[in-house]
């Protein structure tokens, strides 16, 4: 709760200091402190029970949370625009995209069948996804028309929708591709929590977790270099391929740099790893909003990077992993937030296309992937969890570019990760029952000592 208190109060910081605060101000700094210390004891008192007699996703009330707050929130002055938030929204993307680097130990690699599947997953999936709801984009306007007429008439409100922009309709179908190509271990950690399982199936499925993530991530940090949005800050025009190399260097160099934080004194505590980490991601989440660079890719690469050149890299993702329902649920307060007013009809169209399209790719996905291999074909049933990585692209998609289109691909992903977040369990469940890794609905309990 300490961070989160923290970060409250770093966002009326700017308004005091230029003397734009006044006690309202104050008071909804307050009252969003107070609302998240709400939330996170209820997940922590109410939702655990919950998670344990139902199998449900701790997150899920995030989410949740996140929506219902979002009309509150709006109501707080730094809330109205989500420009004076993007730094912050910057770091949290970072924290993601930090903690999955340094969870990337290669072992994927090591892997051939469960890396091959997940890059066949993430290529199919992103890409059905990205050509449909271009499709949907493209053409729901058009043809739901007189349905969005006839219930914004009957709300009383704009009958008139929205001019979708061809180019920014590719990047909006594209950021959909990579978010629905996203995955998440959620599920798999609470089932294997639940019933005890080790290797097998499960080991497979989170080796080509990270792979499918890998090439989710790198792809969307390529859509900020391609159609690199606002002023480049810097003294000459750079092209796109300039774009892609100076994000490598900057994750790259700053991994280098940072990996001096973390030496090979093994005294050092999780408090002053967790106090560089929240230096080391602040600067570079920084220097990747500055450059309007993708801070999930750069704090990436900086993460693999530091983990295999300082001595203690390896205490660096138990730390991050401590740290993850905290960042969760400032991720989700911030879904909520920044949803604004969309065409009802043809945000719900997009919603419900994005979700179908997500779990068709994925069954096409695991055929394909699996041919050839001893992995079942219907795979896919355990790689619907959709969650932080793929909420951490929305967000940074958010902050950094404009028009209806955003606003349409942004409320279909936060939907398509509370929908999936919510059933990814159950099936995942139904995979390892069929596929003979769970024999017993109670867990091995552990062997008597004599």
């Amino acid at each position: 709760m300490a961070p989160l208190a923290a970060l409250a109060c770093a966002w009326a910081a700017p308004a005091f200091a230029a003397g734009g605060g006044n006690a309202g101000d104050l008071g909804g700094v307050v009252l969003l402190v107070v609302m998240v210390g709400v939330a996170y004891l209820l997940a922590h008192v109410v939702v655990d029970r919950l998670q344990r007699r139902f199998l449900l996703v701790t997150g899920v009330e995030y989410a949740l949370l996140g929506l219902l707050m979002g009309p509150t929130l709006t109501a707080i002055p730094v809330f109205l625009d989500p420009k004076p938030l993007a730094p912050v929204i910057a770091l949290a993307a970072g924290w993601v995209g930090l903690a999955f680097g340094a969870r990337f130990d290669g072992s994927s690699v090591r892997d051939p069948d469960a890396t091959r599947i997940g890059i066949v997953d993430a290529l199919i999936t992103g890409g059905l996804v990205a050509a449909g709801t271009w499709l949907v984009l493209t053409w729901a306007p058009v043809l739901l028309a007189p349905a969005h007429t006839s219930l914004a008439s009957a709300l009383g409100r704009s009958t008139e929708l929205p001019d979708f922009e061809p180019g920014r309709v590719l990047i909006a179908a594209l950021v959909l591709g990579c978010a629905a190509a996203a995955r998440s271990t959620s599920a798999l950690d609470l089932v294997r929590r639940r019933y005890g399982l080790t290797g097998g199936l499960p080991d497979t499925l989170e080796r080509a977790g990270l792979a499918c993530d890998t090439v989710s991530v790198l792809a969307f940090g390529l859509i900020f270099c391609v159609w690199h949005s606002g002023e480049s800050q810097l003294p000459r025009m750079v092209v796109w391929g300039e774009w892609v190399l100076l994000t490598q260097l900057l994750g790259g160099a700053l991994g280098l740099l940072f990996s001096q934080f973390f030496g090979e004194d093994e005294r050092k505590d999780e408090s002053n790893r967790f106090l560089a980490l929240v230096g080391i991601i602040t600067f570079a989440s920084g220097a990747a909003f500055y450059l309007n660079l993708s801070p999930l890719l750069v704090n990436f690469i900086l993460a693999v990077v530091m983990v295999r050149t300082s001595p203690q890299g390896r205490s660096i993702a138990p730390t991050l992993e401590r740290s993850r329902n905290p960042v969760r649920l400032l991720l989700l307060v911030f879904a909520g937030a920044l949803i604004v007013d969309v065409p009802l009809v043809l945000a719900a169209f997009t919603m419900a296309a994005t979700i179908a399209l997500r779990f068709g790719a994925r069954a096409i996905a695991g055929w394909f992937a699996t041919i050839g291999t001893d992995v079942r074909r219907d795979v896919y049933r355990g790689t619907l969890a959709q969650g932080d990585i793929a909420l951490a692209m929305a967000i940074s998609y958010r902050i950094a570019y404009d028009g209806p289109e955003v606003d349409i691909a942004y409320v279909a992903i936060v939907a398509s990760v509370l929908v999936n977040e919510l059933f990814a369990p159950r099936t995942l469940k139904g995979l390892l029952v069929d596929a003979g890794e769970i024999r017993s609905e109670l867990p091995p309990r552990p062997a008597a000592t004599t």
